[in-house]
């Protein structure tokens, strides 16, 4: 059984749309889906009633308890052996929680599951990578990847992974995060750790994964449409997420070398990309 939670704010319908591709898509495996209602101005149980969904369950949070602790008050809730979390502003293309259930059923070693993302303009997201690493920034600063692709493929990921096979990354978005729930055990109480309102907590859940040797595999065959937009509120949050992130699980000396390497890293690609558009205008 997979229980799948879905956290609602805002719009009823980008919720609704989500929880009917879940049921339209979902056919190889018994689930429920327990839908938290964080907005409390909004509330999306009237916008129900005209759809039947069985094994639905809609919970009304107290307040806005954010991303973290909103998927804890579902789980509170959960009955399956796999917790699927996905994002409201999400819709299955396929039957991607099937796929990626019975992948994680017959690997023992393997304890968290993504799958492809596509984002609204077609394009495939290319979230699934490395966690932050002075080498891996190193490997890429000095255009590595263009001597080793393959090495790149498997070893960068992110934009130098094709997104057509099986990958074992250190990170998967927290978008489509489906686990056993047996990885909660890592951790003391019992829950995933609620280390900011919103943005950036599937970083510090596959640093705990890495810590503690549990596989995160990446399966290409389920897929899954993000409709969501950025916006600068949105922006300025993961931001301040990425901040807090780094200041919690790395040390100061390692952040300023990190970031001064990074830097350089931005300002290469600048410079490789304003020269490629200046050959391009005087041919």
């Amino acid at each position: 059984m997979v229980s799948i939670i879905i956290l609602h704010y805002g719009e009823p319908l980008i919720t609704i749309n989500c929880i009917k591709s879940v049921y339209l898509h979902t056919k190889s495996v018994p689930f429920e889906v327990i839908c938290v209602d964080n907005d409390l101005n909004n509330r999306i149980k009237p916008h129900l009633f005209s759809y039947n969904f069985e094994n639905l369950h809609v919970i009304e949070a107290p307040y806005n308890l954010g991303f973290s602790k909103g998927v804890n008050y579902g789980l509170k809730y959960a009955t399956g052996d796999v917790i699927l979390l996905l994002n409201n502003d999400a819709e299955l293309l396929n039957d991607a929680i099937g796929i990626c259930y019975n992948f994680l059923k017959k690997r023992d070693d393997v304890f968290i599951a993504g799958c492809k993302i596509i984002n609204q303009n077609g394009e495939i997201h290319r979230g699934c990578c490395s966690l932050p690493s002075i080498r891996k920034t190193l490997f890429e600063l000095f255009r590595l990847h263009k001597v080793f692709p393959e090495l790149a493929s498997t070893y960068l990921l992110g934009p130098f992974f094709t997104y057509d096979r099986i990958a074992y990354p250190e990170f998967i978005p927290g978008l489509f995060f489906m686990f056993k729930r047996s990885f909660l055990e890592i951790f003391p109480d019992g829950k995933l750790p609620e280390p900011t309102f919103m943005y950036f907590e599937d970083y510090y859940w596959c640093l705990y994964a890495k810590k503690f040797k549990k596989k995160i595999v990446f399966i290409p065959d389920g897929i899954v449409k993000h409709t969501g937009k950025l916006t600068p509120e949105k922006v300025k949050m993961a931001e301040k997420g990425e901040k807090k992130f780094f200041k919690d699980c790395y040390p100061f000396y390692w952040r300023q070398v990190y970031f001064i390497i990074y830097q350089l890293l931005r300002w290469s690609i600048k410079v490789t990309s304003g020269i490629k558009n200046l050959v391009k205008q005087t041919t």
